[in-house]
């Protein structure tokens, strides 16, 4: 991790020093030419060469001009979909986590050279069933395939993340990207070369589905900021932290109240229930019920007439109840949340939303008296609801 960074740092050091010389020579050197290219995938690259700054100022090049694509960009909604941990590399592979859940939004814009740039937020389950946030730019160079709108490219991603075995602490990255899609969706293979971990994800525009209206509105006249929605959702769970313990999924009813701010933005609490078995060694085999209640800011993509797509996340309550252990107990927690979804309007009124949402409760267990190691039932509900707007 250490010589990764230094080589980032050398290498942005390289590139603020001789940006400024290399866009003014008109016979620069080969290094000269070849950071002036590297530079071009950066933000600044949107920026003429005669109008990028030299020395420190390089930064401040990166900054306006990340801001700039925020602006100009188009907002998409990112979804993790895929982490491989080979077994040639991981002894434990099956005790990995292989399904990142997570939702992000990436500010989208496509260059006068055909190439991607975006800036994006994601956060996502990760190996090990804890939250890590992710944030940062990518660029990726096209190719039409076979004179196609499908196109092929290649490209990378410098980001910064957190993560609970880096106790928290900002952790920089650069990492190669491939990519297969169109303008409108598109799907992103990066592989981690130090971890052998490959993760997938996918990007979707509002243009995939053609324009829409704002969130909230379902005809050309209504706006309706409020919405209240009950349904179904059934629950993936997946016990970790403790060695050998295993959960069984569970499915249960869902309530929520969302509230829309403006056209894209909104807060939405919800409520959601449901039961599972629970084996822990050394106490054995038993059963609880999990309540868990949501707050989370959301931003909503309006894909078509009736339909918006969101990303979301928040904070969540996680109670345990109706415990059913004979030495054994649960505590309540509380951990982030992270959805993503879809929202389709069926008139002006009626409405169906649904998604998924990862919760990241840590559960604190006593085992005979004894407070034990926390488990983590990496819970992920796929739910469906009617909902009502007014």
């Amino acid at each position: 991790m250490l010589d990764r960074l230094r080589c980032a740092a050398a290498l942005a050091a390289a590139l603020a020093l001789s940006n400024g010389a290399a866009a003014q020579e008109s016979t620069s050197s080969w290094w000269s030419r070849a950071l002036t290219a590297i530079n071009d995938t950066t933000p600044a690259g949107l920026k003429p060469v005669d109008q990028r700054s030299s020395g420190w100022s390089w930064f401040t090049d990166q900054w306006e001009s990340g801001k700039a694509l925020i602006a100009k960009g188009q907002a998409n909604l990112l979804l993790p979909a895929i982490t491989t941990h080979p077994a040639g590399t991981y002894d434990n592979y099956y005790r990995q986590n292989g399904y990142p859940y997570g939702a992000g939004i990436g500010s989208y814009f496509i260059d006068d050279r055909d190439n991607e740039r975006i800036v994006y937020a994601m956060a996502f389950s990760d190996s090990h069933y804890n939250i890590e946030p992710l944030a940062g730019y990518a660029w990726v160079a096209r190719w039409p395939i076979f004179g196609s709108r499908l196109k092929a490219g290649i490209g990378y991603t410098a980001f910064l993340t957190a993560r609970n075995d880096t106790l928290w602490l900002p952790v920089p990255g650069v990492l190669p990207l491939i990519s297969i899609g169109t303008d409108e969706a598109s799907v992103y293979v990066s592989h981690v070369v130090t971890q052998n971990v490959t993760f997938i994800f996918a990007r979707i525009s509002p243009e995939a589905f053609g324009s829409g209206l704002s969130p909230g509105a379902a005809d050309g006249t209504d706006r309706r900021r409020n919405l209240l929605f009950a349904g179904y959702g059934y629950v993936n769970a997946d016990a970790s932290g403790v060695d050998n313990a295993s959960v069984n999924n569970g499915a249960g009813p869902v309530l929520g109240y969302r509230r829309y701010l403006g056209d894209n933005f909104a807060l939405e609490f919800s409520a959601e229930r449901s039961e599972h078995d629970l084996y822990l060694p050394g106490a054995g085999s038993g059963s609880f019920r999990r309540e868990a209640y949501s707050l989370a800011g959301q931003y909503h993509f309006p894909v078509a007439r009736r339909v918006q797509l969101f990303a979301g996340i928040g904070v969540a309550y996680e109670r345990v109840t109706q415990q059913q252990f004979d030495n054994a107990s649960l505590s309540d927690s509380w951990g982030p949340v992270v959805q993503g979804g879809a929202t389709v309007d069926l008139t002006s009124v009626l409405s169906l939303t649904g998604g998924i949402r990862t919760g990241f409760p840590r559960y604190q267990t006593t085992i005979n008296g004894q407070a034990g190691a926390s488990v983590l039932i990496a819970p992920v509900t796929f739910s469906l609801a009617l909902a009502a707007r007014f």
